[in-house]
């Protein structure tokens, strides 16, 4: 009996950990279309990045922290994640409990 009470205090914490990032949204709201169509390429770009298999074990959720127009004239990126403006974008890799592992800037030539 005295076990099960820190096992499941344990369980519960770790469901809660794992849960968490979960949770949070992966693109921000409020952004505009031609935005929510760049956030959705970096978070592409940013996961081929995460090629070693221990940070796809540590990497629960990647989410989208902003989305800045360059100002320079263009298009941004290829089918289907073309965008009619060029943006710079930053990426998080997020761990247990919602802790950044990891930043990663994406810009419409890469990460």
């Amino acid at each position: 009996m005295n076990l099960l009470r820190p096992l499941a205090l344990a369980s519960a914490l770790l469901l809660a950990g794992a849960s968490t990032p979960v949770l949070l949204p992966t693109i921000p709201p409020g952004l505009s279309t031609d935005e929510r169509v760049f956030a959705r390429q970096a978070l592409r770009d940013a996961f081929q990045l995460l090629d070693h298999p221990a940070q796809r074990l540590l990497t629960f959720r990647l989410r989208v922290v902003s989305v800045m127009p360059e100002g320079v004239p263009g298009d941004c990126g290829e089918l289907p994640f073309v965008s009619r403006q060029r943006y710079r974008g930053k990426v998080q890799a997020l761990t247990v409990f919602g802790i950044p592992y990891q930043t990663f800037w994406v810009t419409c030539e890469g990460v």
